[in-house]
């Protein structure tokens, strides 16, 4: 009986040292989980990866600047201040033109398609725009998420001023696109055919889509982002909500139905006007009679 009882102390004597490593070694790797630097983000042009902004490139430009936000609404409009570098001072080589964009892709699928014009100025009477990027402490953890805006998110200066969305700052940024194009040969599918005046309520809404609802939808399976449904295949909303209910569920949609892991939220009137509204509802009940698939060939 004796040697059974010392045999099973040393077999938990054993247990716990291994234990004990098990838990060491888990500290360990968790610390230097901290101190590692971030991800890198790759920038692409023509298909083609043209440059790697890295943590260290970053912090050692010599145009890094310390930014306070005072509403920052990845962290519910909470002040917070980053490291960053304006925009244009990352892309010298890309001239400010209507027909270029920046298309931002994030880790969850979001993806921003912003103009050069907007990103690349530096008129101090509207909002620059900054690329924050991830110090090795880390930021805070974002409202009910178990990751932080990092490694990379873009943000801007005094956004009042060019009345600059919450759809436009972009976080957790992976790639960041260059496509030199008009918007019309860039997502064909998007545009109502034949090309309305462009004061009509569908040009208008098409530019209220492209703004507020790109980001996380496809259309006619046009565009990149992967957190959302297309809007147009197999069925557009207008065909199955009734005009109150769909401005409901763009307004609020957990009080018109609710799913597992929903990431939608609403737009509110400062976020979306009523006229805005009604022109994206105006432009996608036009684009539910024009279902189409991408041309492949081209």
């Amino acid at each position: 009986m004796k040697i059974l009882v010392l045999l099973f102390l040393s077999k938990l004597t054993l247990f716990l040292r291994l234990l004990l490593l098990v838990f060491f070694f888990h500290n360990q790797v968790h610390a230097s989980g901290e101190t590692e630097s971030p991800t890198t983000l790759k920038v692409i042009q023509d298909k083609k990866l043209v440059q790697t902004l890295t943590y260290s490139y970053l912090d050692q430009h010599p145009q890094k600047q310390y930014l306070k936000i005072p509403q920052d609404p990845a962290y519910d409009n909470q002040p917070r201040e980053y490291d960053a570098i304006p925009f244009q001072a990352l892309f010298p080589q890309i001239k400010k033109n209507p027909n270029t964009f920046f298309q931002i892709k994030a880790t969850d699928g979001f993806t921003s398609l912003l103009s050069a014009d907007k990103l690349l100025h530096q008129d101090q009477t509207k909002s620059i725009a900054y690329l924050a990027f991830e110090p090795p402490q880390k930021w805070p953890l974002l409202s009910k998420s178990h990751k932080t805006a990092g490694p990379f998110y873009l943000i801007w200066s005094h956004p009042e001023l060019s009345h600059i969305q919450k759809e436009e700052w972009p976080y957790s940024i992976v790639t960041i696109e260059i496509k030199t194009n008009s918007l019309e040969n860039l997502f064909p599918q998007i545009f109502p055919k034949p090309i309305s005046k462009a004061n009509s309520a569908s040009q208008k809404g098409l530019h209220v889509f492209v703004k507020n609802c790109f980001t996380c939808h496809t259309l006619n399976q046009a565009g990149e982002s992967s957190m959302g449904p297309d809007l147009n295949l197999p069925m557009n909303p207008t065909e199955y909500f009734k005009p109150k209910i769909l401005k409901q569920f763009i307004r609020a949609p957990e009080s018109v139905r609710t799913w597992p892991n929903r990431k939608m939220v609403g737009f509110n009137k400062d976020q979306l006007s009523e006229r805005e509204l009604d022109q994206l509802i105006s432009y996608l009940q036009i684009m539910a009679l024009q279902k189409k698939l991408p041309d492949l060939k081209k």
